[in-house]
């Protein structure tokens, strides 16, 4: 969107691409024996536009990988919206100026999460020279295009960058590799720099366009130390509020945290679980989108994590599973056939838990086994929880003697089997926590 724009379909892909100094003349091409004629002026391509960038005081869309532009040229004006791909948005999108300085209405959903309460403005002011250049071979005949542009930016009516983008492109039956080589080193030869890509806007524009985005692509984030990790989780779930008021991912971060919360500074995973639970129970209104993503993006850059814990990923989640495991051992430990009901209760519920610590942050096939094992302990101490004593006594109190007498009976059934697998359960717990241990 820097004036690059899009040459006609039969100029073919780039093949070249050149950064040339801004005064430099274009070098002559001509090769008798390669069959290069000259570069000639392509009839009606010369364009000169300006365009405004706008954006944030702290280039806040541009950091995300999102340009907003206003384009004006003798054809008229114009918005353009490009956006990095994990919007969910496919190229630059554009729409015609209604002579204003109004962003298009139907934008606002896309920017708003990503500027949140910051006033869009003019940050930068991009003059456009272009012109296209017909490659002829030794009859006259056009090989490819050879685009030049020029490109001058200023920031607050100050230039503070000029550049120069050559661009080759050639149809697949035109320039052949020596003749593309060639080209190519005479751009060389007159102060040019070959790239496979030019620089970004954001490069071209400096500080603080260069700044870190606000939301970190997940996949491209490392995971080794703790905090680190923490922030990973953060940023999954800060990307898909951005693109969506679909609850459920803030619903699972909340879950997540709630998982790692005994290596969490109490204070920040309370503070950061009641706003996502107020988000999940109270509605998704933009206000309240727009203030959970302002404290996502606060938090995905400093989780607070105590000092008393590994600061290895592997080493903390590791004790965690350890806590989570402790609790469960504790919870059975003192369970005998005849404990109160609420102990079997308790004991049944401290599995789920674990499991779900185990499941979510399994690092490789020992930790599924050992969600497996949980998972089946979980049913063996559900299957002890005599919860169908309480439905019969109730039943008992309306009942005739006859139907007492019967509940009675099922009653004695129902307590007996429970017992029975209770001790079953019992005289194989120690092995059961070693396997769950191991």
């Amino acid at each position: 969107m820097t004036g690059n724009g899009s040459v006609s379909a039969r100029a073919g892909r780039t093949r070249i691409r050149v950064e040339l100094p801004f005064p430099s003349l274009l070098p002559p091409i001509a090769h008798q024996v390669l069959g290069l004629r000259n570069l000639a002026f392509r009839a009606g391509s010369a364009r000169r536009h300006v365009t405004t960038v706008a954006d944030t005081a702290d280039f806040r869309l541009v950091r995300a990988g999102v340009v907003l532009i206003h384009r004006s040229d003798p054809d008229g004006d114009e918005w353009g919206l490009a956006a990095a791909n994990w919007l969910g948005l496919d190229g630059e999108r554009t729409r015609a100026s209604d002579g204003t300085a109004t962003v298009p209405p139907e934008w606002d959903e896309i920017l708003a999460p990503l500027r949140r309460h910051a006033p869009l403005s003019p940050v930068a002011t991009l003059q456009v020279e272009r012109q296209d250049f017909q490659i002829r071979g030794d009859s006259g005949n056009e090989m490819g295009i050879l685009s030049d542009a020029k490109v001058t930016i200023r920031r607050g009516g100050v230039i503070t960058a000029r550049f120069r983008e050559i661009t080759v492109r050639a149809g697949k039956k035109s320039l052949n590799p020596d003749q593309l080589a060639w080209i190519e080193q005479t751009l060389v030869e007159a102060g040019g720099t070959s790239v496979t890509v030019f620089p970004s806007l954001a490069r071209r524009l400096g500080a603080p366009a260069t700044n870190e985005t606000d939301f970190p692509d997940p996949e491209r984030m490392s995971s080794g130390w703790f905090d680190q990790f923490v922030a990973r989780e953060i940023a999954t779930a800060l990307r898909q509020v951005v693109v969506s008021t679909d609850p459920q991912p803030v619903a699972d971060l909340s879950r997540r945290i709630g998982l790692l919360e005994p290596a969490l500074d109490p204070q920040w995973a309370a503070g950061l679980r009641s706003t996502l639970d107020s988000y999940v129970d109270s509605g998704q209104d933009q206000t309240r989108r727009l203030g959970l993503i302002d404290l996502l993006v606060a938090d995905v850059r400093a989780p607070q994590i105590l000092d008393s814990w590994p600061t290895d990923s592997d080493a903390a989640i590791e004790r965690l599973r350890g806590l989570a495991l402790t609790r469960v051992e504790q919870a059975v430990g003192g369970l005998t056939t005849d404990a109160p009901e609420q102990a079997w209760q308790d004991a049944a519920a401290a599995i789920g838990p674990a499991e779900e610590l185990v499941v979510t942050f399994a690092r490789g096939g020992r930790d599924r086994k050992r969600a497996k094992k949980l998972r089946k302990l979980g049913r063996r101490l559900a299957d002890c929880v005599d919860s169908d004593g309480e439905r019969l006594r109730a039943q008992v109190t309306t009942a005739t003697v006859d139907e007492a007498f019967a509940l009675g009976r099922e009653f004695e059934r129902v307590h007996a089997d429970v017992e029975r697998r209770r001790e079953r359960l019992l005289e194989e717990l120690d092995d059961v926590m070693d396997e769950v241990r191991s």
